[in-house]
């Protein structure tokens, strides 16, 4: 909490980060009104059926809405929540909630960085414009004159049709944050913080289990790797804040989700459900991850030994696998595996962002191209968001 007043105690960075939270508003609510009241049962967005389950849910139970909607039905138990005790219509909670978590998505981000550049003086203007460039960023999207689609066969970093990544981004920001504390001797959490994180981690899982099918093994290889070299691990912190609470809520959706109910299994499909939308894969990928690609190329000996950026790519390693290679036996083209290679892209964009402000440059070179590419991100991301929120966001 010190390091937040820290951050909004002076006049001028209250100001900016006022400033950013109005940006933020002005950018969010035009696509949180599009999705939750604009669209109907033939508009392409997921709000119009997560909206028809938390009616189902307030109705009828559990027993209203399917096990795998069951499984991780943390925001249409929310909007009954918020229907019941504050009496907004079920449309008006969902604009409310994706509002409210998009603001705390910019305002996790806005702390982390400025607690990790408050040393080097970075400009306080700077670290609101990375923030909300974070909060933008999508593919570059070169190849749109060719295909004519900005989302399918790239690994989106933000999407505005999905109400469960909005819920679940600022909480994936913050587990995170508190793993990188476990492998940090200067930083490592308190008692009160693990009991916190270990909070956290079962309802970011339940909430979409997308980040956490990637994170616990991320964070088991490297736990390793860095023991067997006999680097500093707080494996209790890790163990009790982020893999014993993600992997209990892990094993019960699985036994909802494909034991109890026969609901088909998960398997192995090569570029199957990846490849039924789109060509080009290998291309996309490549423009699915440019800025970071560059910054960890530029600076590989910087990079190869700052545990963020580290982390960052193992667990994004680890989504990419998901999203090209698994599928779902009875829900094959919904793509849910899809979701763990981009809630994992937009932690390793960020932390590239974080580390390509911190890092030392010594040439123009080393200064602009990683900068261009950062810029070129932001742009096709600002093309995406309005096509999302006048069109179809599936193109």
């Amino acid at each position: 909490m010190q390091k937040i007043w820290n951050f909004i105690g002076t006049r001028e960075k209250l100001t900016l980060l006022l400033t950013l939270m109005t940006l933020g508003l002005a950018l969010i609510v035009p696509a949180a009104y599009s999705h939750t009241y604009l669209r109907d049962a033939d508009a392409l967005s997921d709000y119009y059926q997560h909206l028809r389950w938390a009616k189902a849910l307030q109705q009828h139970g559990p027993d209203g809405i399917p096990a795998f909607v069951q499984a991780h039905s943390a925001w249409e138990r929310l909007l009954v929540f918020l229907n019941q005790t504050l009496g907004l219509s079920f449309e008006g909670a969902g604009f409310v909630a994706t509002v409210a978590f998009a603001e705390l998505t910019l305002l996790v981000l806005v702390c982390w960085y400025w607690t990790a550049l408050a040393k080097g003086h970075v400009p306080a203007w700077k670290v609101m414009l990375a923030a909300l460039g974070v909060g933008m960023a999508a593919p570059v999207s070169l190849l749109w004159p060719l295909d004519g689609l900005l989302y399918l066969g790239y690994i989106g970093m933000n999407v505005y049709h999905s109400p469960t990544m909005f819920l679940l981004k600022p909480l994936a920001i913050l587990q995170f944050m508190y793993a990188l504390c476990c492998f940090s001797e200067e930083h490592r959490p308190y008692l009160w913080q693990v009991a916190a994180t270990a909070l956290l981690s079962a309802l970011g899982t339940f909430i979409k289990p997308s980040l956490a099918i990637c994170i616990l093994p991320a964070l088991v290889f490297y736990a390793a790797y860095r023991l067997w070299r006999k680097a500093y691990v707080h494996t209790l912190a890790l163990f009790f804040g982020v893999g014993l609470p993600t992997a209990l809520v892990l094993a019960w959706q699985f036994g909802v989700t494909y034991y109890a109910n026969e609901a088909g299994g998960i398997g192995l499909l090569p570029f199957g459900v990846m490849g039924a939308f789109s060509n080009y894969l290998g291309l996309k990928f490549l423009l699915s991850i440019l800025f970071p690609l560059s910054v960890s190329i530029l600076f590989f000996k910087q990079a190869r030994g700052d545990v963020r950026l580290v982390l960052g790519w193992l667990v994004f390693l680890f989504g990419a696998v998901f999203t090209y290679f698994f599928a779902e036996n009875e829900r094959l083209l919904e793509g849910n595996f899809i979701w763990s290679g981009q809630i994992t892209l937009l932690l390793l964009f960020a932390v590239s962002t974080l580390f390509y402000l911190e890092v030392p440059k010594r040439t123009q070179f080393e200064r602009r191209f990683p900068a261009l590419l950062w810029a070129l991100h932001i742009v096709s991301g600002v093309v995406y968001y309005v096509v999302c929120v006048l069109g179809n966001p599936y193109i």
